[in-house]
């Protein structure tokens, strides 16, 4: 990768349903260059995927948190498999530090909040605690 598909990269993160005519603009290049680098990072991996960013409460989710699970480390592949597959978890991360894995969650209300992880989480084999951080405003 060189400075002209990181910048493509950083633009896109901003944005990324910037147009080729946007993206021409800002780096001085033609589109027919750019949509090459474009096919390029795509192809190679770095651009995995394209997603949009949502307002949860508008979409039917009053209740946002981050969890920090902790496990029993023999048992981490099988927890890994089990929680990726809950719903309510919208991104999952395997972590050093305080704990084994940190989980992004929406959920529609308290209760549901309060299911997932009483019902759901915690009766996994080798869950050992759950650490709920509900997130009050996103800052950035």
């Amino acid at each position: 990768m060189d400075e002209v598909d990181v910048k493509i990269v950083e633009l896109l993160r901003q944005d990324g349903k910037k147009t080729l005519r946007e993206l021409k603009e800002a780096l001085g290049i033609s589109e027919p260059a750019i949509q090459k680098r474009i096919n390029k990072l795509v192809k190679e991996g770095v651009i995995k995927r394209y997603t949009i960013e949502v307002d949860e409460k508008k979409v039917g989710y009053g209740v946002s948190s981050f969890l920090g699970i902790d496990i029993e480390p023999e048992a981490l592949v099988d927890v890994q498999a089990k929680v990726k597959e809950f719903s309510e978890i919208k991104e999952l991360y395997l972590t050093t530090g305080d704990h084994s894995l940190m989980a992004y969650v929406e959920c529609k209300d308290q209760n549901e909040f309060s299911e997932l992880i009483s019902k759901k989480l915690i009766p996994i084999n080798g869950v050992r605690k759950v650490y709920p951080s509900i997130i009050l405003e996103r800052v950035k």
